[in-house]
């Protein structure tokens, strides 16, 4: 009896090693932070009034090495460090050109759900980053109301209204980026934010707001150099809960701001789940990441 007891628990201890290999190897939605960032910077129309102390600056301004930004192009591939060493690099677009290939030949290779979900998810996976850092379309702002309420009151004029998505990384792996606002050489805003994530988002905002309109700043009477009438500065760390909206406030200028989690597709998500159960296996669906 103890040798068949024995023979029992060596084919349940199989069993559920195939088990969990099986399981192993069905690809899996990857857990990573991808959310959608949506941003209005705005200005007070009125200069702050006389019992609004504002500090003018003076000191050199210095942006982070490590700094991405998109063109007009909002192409992701077009982000570009900030370092002078390798903005004094020539720019060179090479074009990649294939060789020649045979005639393709056609092989009819029955795979397996877990290679059709894997597949599934790597061009998902594709689709995330050929989006991430562009801006998205405005008829998907989900901060078109307020944008409308402070252009409407006279009192504020909107000078930026963007949202992309990126992949946000840790707290302490801060991606800062740029932003600015104006003519080239004359913004009227210039720095940066970045999001990252712990237990809960932050926001990291550092802005440089011009006390003159571009283009409008006194010259030197001698050399005919513009003036330096300083600039204001928003420096702030913001803790976050995805989905809801926050104001960064400025007496001259602000930002309100709103980050969500970017979801799967429906109809990815109810393949994966059609491909897991023809595979035996459970939904592979990861959670959502854990900050709120």
């Amino acid at each position: 009896m103890s040798f068949v007891r024995t023979i029992i628990g060596l084919l349940a201890c199989a069993t559920a090693s195939v088990d969990a290999a099986i399981t192993a190897d069905f690809p899996t939605l990857p857990n990573e932070s991808w959310y959608r960032v949506e941003i209005i910077v705005f200005e007070r129309v009125a200069d702050p009034g006389a019992s609004e102390e504002v500090l003018v600056l003076h000191a050199p301004r210095t942006l982070p090495l490590d700094i991405i930004a998109f063109d007009d192009d909002a192409s992701r591939a077009a982000a570009y460090p900030l370092d002078a060493e390798t903005r004094a690099l020539p720019t060179v677009y090479a074009v990649a050109q294939a060789p020649a290939a045979a005639a393709p030949v056609t092989t009819l290779v029955e795979t397996t759900p877990a290679e059709r979900a894997a597949k599934l998810i790597g061009d998902y996976q594709g689709q995330l980053q050929a989006r991430s850092y562009r801006p998205e379309a405005s008829n998907t702002y989900l901060l078109a109301a307020e944008d409308s309420r402070l252009q409407r009151t006279g009192a504020y004029r909107v000078l930026l209204h963007r949202a992309w998505i990126q992949p946000v990384p840790d707290r302490d792996r801060l991606q800062p980026m740029l932003i600015q606002i104006g003519e080239h050489g004359a913004w009227r805003i210039e720095g940066y934010l970045g999001i990252t994530r712990g237990r809960y988002l932050h926001m990291d905002t550092r802005l440089w707001y011009a006390t003159t309109v571009p283009g409008a700043a006194p010259v030197d009477a001698t050399t005919g150099a513009p003036l330096d009438r300083g600039y204001m500065e928003m420096r702030e760390q913001r803790r976050m809960r995805s989905g809801e909206l926050h104001y960064l406030d400025h007496p001259k200028f602000g930002v309100l701001a709103r980050v969500d989690p970017v979801q799967p597709p429906d109809a990815l998500v109810g393949e994966l789940s059609r491909l897991a159960a023809l595979a035996g296996q459970p939904a592979p669906v990861a959670a959502p990441a854990a900050a709120q």
